[in-house]
């Protein structure tokens, strides 16, 4: 048996090839007599295999052609079409996407062929959790500073293991007290930043914040570690700066150039950057 074992930041996936090479010093009719009546319709069985949460898991169950193959996890049925992580191979193998530690158990390939019965072969597979076998964080928040009373500034880093991977990112907060679900922030943000300001919160309130990294396909790649905050009631907050604009006037390229001053501005370091909204007005 040979067997090929590749890993990526999406997980770890697996091929195996069976070779058989025939007694070449006896001759062909004996062989041929050797050979039982009934074969056994699985070719290949799966193997025992250990995994982690969010690896791919790949169980083998090599057939002969004809063959009807049906899978059992824990002696229940494992329906493709309603549970999405669970992939049939071509082969009549099992593919577990994005395994989690609720996929650990016992499974069982059922194959069947008219006039030949049935066949079953099985394995144990356990899925164990990442907390202390993944001692660096793909995605990490690592800092969180509160600019008024309804709003802060969010900083995280990306592992390098994963930066080429990661597409984008999405923030989800919710209360501590009282407890509530996730909220997901509609804004993504590119791997490139590094830094998000969320505002509209409530004021002295506890709040936990965490990370969901996705990739170019949109499919979830990673979730940080949540981290706590509280916002707390800040006192004589100076006027926040407004922009107003002066001047605006299109150029000979047809493109329009704005021109804006800062109103209430005590310290120009505190702007990140602008974002200029517009839209087009009809006259009959």
């Amino acid at each position: 048996i040979y067997q090929c074992i590749g890993r990526n930041p999406y997980g770890i996936a697996q091929a195996n090839a069976a070779v058989v090479f025939p007694n070449h010093i006896k001759s062909k009719e004996k062989f041929e007599i050797e050979i039982p009546l009934k074969k056994s319709l699985i070719i290949f069985g799966p193997n025992n295999i250990t995994a982690y949460e969010g690896e791919t898991v790949q169980l083998h169950c090599l057939t002969q052609p004809g063959s009807t193959v049906q899978w059992l996890h824990n002696n229940e049925i494992i329906n493709i079409n309603v549970m999405r992580r669970y992939e049939m191979l071509s082969s009549g193998g099992l593919r577990i996407v994005s395994a989690q530690k609720t996929d650990s158990g016992i499974y069982k390939c059922i194959a069947s062929k008219t006039d030949f019965g049935i066949d079953t072969a099985k394995c144990f597979v356990q899925v164990r959790g990442l907390r202390f076998n993944i001692p660096v964080s793909k995605l990490e928040i690592i800092d969180i500073n509160q600019i008024d009373n309804y709003s802060i500034k969010l900083f995280w880093k990306i592992n390098e293991t994963i930066e080429n991977y990661l597409s984008s990112i999405q923030i989800q907060h919710r209360l501590i007290h009282p407890k509530t679900s996730w909220t997901t922030i509609d804004d993504s943000y590119n791997r490139s930043m590094e830094h998000a300001i969320i505002d509209n919160l409530q004021q002295d309130q506890t709040y936990k914040f965490r990370l969901i990294g996705y990739d170019a396909t949109g499919k979830q790649l990673v979730i940080s570690a949540a981290k706590q905050v509280i916002l707390k009631l800040m006192k004589n907050q100076p006027n926040p700066p407004i922009p107003q604009i002066n001047e605006a006037w299109i150029t000979n390229d047809q493109q329009i150039n704005l021109k804006w001053q800062l109103l209430n501005n005590t310290d120009s370091e505190t702007i990140d950057g602008f974002v200029i909204y517009y839209r087009a007005i009809n006259s009959k």
